[in-house]
């Protein structure tokens, strides 16, 4: 690849070993014109017939509000593309997101099109099973149905419990739903579809950010 002014940059590819069945992929996913990103994709299938798909990632070192916008504005793009044409696949992108400088300048930058293209949004989760509790809020339970039996509901060690195991419950559920997006599990849509896990998709862009960021850091 050239700049305007001839001088060269990027490149991607992805390397196999010989013996894995791998097909080229292309996301037909519309590009913002400014963006500037490299991407190569591919689908390599596994012993008993798992699948992954791999995306190769190389973004120039240009650090604009706008060039930001529309280089992850691409990557989104594809990667919503990707989650429509291999439901329930493995997806892996590796890369080089050119992320110089120091970090607390570039999250200045970044956040704003993370908001943008990932934002948080507040949803009501209704959990059609029981909660996930912990052994210690189990514990809780047992102790609060103790004091309900000897005491009875209207006394305070009851109460206390009762409000104790409440937002111990609301802790646990919060942390397996945290956990739960973050795995970045496709099967999950939120509105606007087509569109991944809103937590899902800010936390792997954020990490994928911050690794590529750590490694220029560190001259890896």
């Amino acid at each position: 690849m050239l700049w305007p002014g001839g001088r060269g940059y990027g490149g991607v590819a992805i390397a196999t070993r010989d013996g894995l069945s791998t097909a080229a992929y292309r996301p037909a996913a519309p590009r913002p014109q400014d963006s500037r990103l490299e991407a190569v994709w591919s689908t390599v299938t596994l012993d008993r017939g798992r699948r992954l798909l791999i995306g190769s990632i190389y973004r120039p070192p240009r650090y604009t509000a706008a060039a930001l916008d529309a280089d992850f504005g691409d990557l989104e793009a594809q990667l919503q593309r990707a989650l429509l044409d291999h439901p329930n696949v493995t997806i892996i992108i590796g890369g080089d997101l050119n992320f110089d400088g120091k970090w607390q300048a570039f999250l200045s930058l970044y956040i704003p099109v993370l908001d943008k293209h990932a934002p948080i949004r507040s949803r009501k989760v209704h959990n059609p099973s029981a909660p996930p509790v912990t052994a210690a809020t189990k514990d809780l339970m047992a102790s609060r149905r103790g004091a309900l039996r000897t005491l009875g509901r209207d006394s305070s060690e009851y109460r206390d419990l009762n409000r104790s195991v409440r937002s111990a419950i609301r802790r646990d559920t919060r942390l397996a739903i945290e956990t739960s997006s973050v795995a970045c599990d496709s099967r999950t849509p939120f509105a606007p579809r087509p569109s991944v896990p809103v937590f899902a998709l800010r936390a792997a862009l954020l990490e994928f950010a911050a690794a590529s960021w750590s490694s220029h850091r560190d001259g890896v």
